[in-house]
């Protein structure tokens, strides 16, 4: 028997498939101009597309010399037309040059609306087979969005993956994260790539086709100076990132731990848990609340040095995660609480963390991820983490000025939510001149 196996083709950008010659060209010249006359061709793509030597010469306000200069400068672009004083400035020719002269406007932004215009270089129906889109999308560029830029785990995740056997993109992709807020000049990329001329330049048009980077440039002493960098909303999301919330300095030795027991909060329900086996406590319950015999909690104090309202909170909750029971009037062990004590402390306080934190806290991943600000902090004061830290899920929205990450869902940090974090074995508590102070674990 035969069986017709297909496997589904990895689609991928394809220079070949296109023009690419000409916006190599383009690109090319345009990097050549000075910079005084790149900023009257951006002004003469604002004019009519017919107009007179005359009116064009008033428009740049140029003496007759000066645009007899510029004429000849962008002669190569073939974009002006003189027909005996009427002069034409080409559509065609201004349609492909106008996606990569922005590039040299002040107010310039490489990111997301770039790649918009830079997919218009490119026939509508090659762009489908390079991105993987069904051909029936209604928006290429909403399909891409909603495919990678959509949130910057995505996008990191796409740029990550892009890979060709033509040029060597990931060296590129983990040197421009290593120095996003920098990204790398001409000379790095060589050195990363050991391309040079033509095949480096088409290298950069792969990595803007991918939306990795975008190739910016930069007046300096009258030249125009190349840089390659991450895309304009990864790059700022990125700094967001790196950027320490200003948390105070505090002698670590000075904190005064309130127990000093690795994973308190499970060691100190294993002992009530052991407490109960036998002495079974009192307690009477009153429309849904329990209160607890002041005796049996003095005993229990006696045992557990810890304040009474703590032992009640630690004795509810037990009740609530099923180790304790109440029968005829009286906490006692349930069938569960057995098992349970024979488990290492590790893997009792990793057990609450999974029920108390994972199961009741439907953000608690984002919650970590806020958490990660204090990892090699050690000990930081209470007020200053509710303060800094809150999580969210990063969305692209696009703004007044262009497309960027905002938070959604955004959850601080509460009382509340530390508390359940001390139950769940994640931090520990302890003081310094009377502020409340908390560490994270290890576990």
């Amino acid at each position: 028997m035969q069986f017709d196996l297909q496997f589904q083709k990895k689609h991928k950008v394809d220079l070949s498939e296109y023009t690419v010659d000409q916006d190599l060209f383009f690109r090319a010249r345009l990097a050549e101009l000075e910079p005084a006359i790149t900023k009257l061709l951006i002004e003469l793509f604002y004019l009519s597309s017919k107009t007179t030597l005359q009116k064009l010469k008033n428009a740049l306000d140029l003496t007759e010399i000066e645009l007899k200069y510029f004429i000849d400068k962008i002669a190569p672009f073939q974009i002006l037309f003189c027909e005996q004083d009427c002069v034409i400035i080409d559509k065609e020719v201004k349609k492909k040059i106008e996606c990569f002269l922005a590039k040299f406007d002040e107010d310039f932004i490489p990111g997301i609306e770039y790649f918009q215009s830079l997919l218009k270089q490119v026939p509508i129906n090659i762009l489908p087979t390079w991105y993987s889109l069904p051909r029936s999308c209604d928006s290429i560029f909403l399909s891409l969005k909603e495919k990678i830029f959509q949130t910057p785990a995505q996008y990191l995740r796409h740029i990550k993956e892009v890979e060709t056997e033509t040029y060597p993109i990931q060296p590129v992709v983990q040197a421009l994260l290593e120095s996003f807020a920098e990204g790398l000049t001409l000379y790095d990329l060589k050195r990363l790539t050991g391309l040079d001329g033509a095949k480096l330049d088409e290298c950069i048009l792969f990595l803007e086709f991918n939306f990795i980077a975008v190739l910016t440039y930069e007046n300096k002493e009258e030249r125009w100076d190349a840089k390659l960098s991450l895309p304009h909303e990864l790059k700022n999301y990125l700094k967001k990132q790196s950027v320490t919330p200003p948390f105070t300095t505090i002698a670590q030795t000075s904190v005064v731990p309130d127990r000093g027991i690795p994973l308190t909060f499970a060691f100190d329900l294993s002992q009530v848990i052991r407490f109960a086996k036998l002495y079974p406590l009192k307690v009477l319950s009153n429309e849904g609340s329990l209160k607890f015999d002041s005796k049996n909690l003095e005993k229990l104090e006696a045992t557990l040095p810890c304040s009474t309202s703590y032992l009640e909170n630690i004795l509810q909750r037990g009740i609530e995660l099923e180790l304790l029971k109440i029968v005829d009037g009286y906490v006692t062990l349930h069938a569960q609480a057995e098992p349970w004590l024979l488990y290492s402390i590790e893997k009792q306080a990793l057990s609450l963390y999974k029920v108390l934190w994972m199961q009741k806290n439907q953000n608690a991943k984002q919650s970590e991820k806020g958490l990660s600000a204090i990892i090699d902090k050690g000990w930081v004061l209470v007020d200053e983490v509710i303060a800094f830290i809150s999580s969210g899920k990063p969305v692209l929205s696009r703004g007044k000025e262009g497309f960027t990450y905002e938070i959604q869902d955004e959850v601080k940090l509460t009382h509340e939510h530390l508390s359940t974090l001390f139950e769940s074995g994640l931090i520990e508590w302890g003081q310094l001149d009377k502020r409340r102070c908390l560490r994270l674990t290890e576990l």
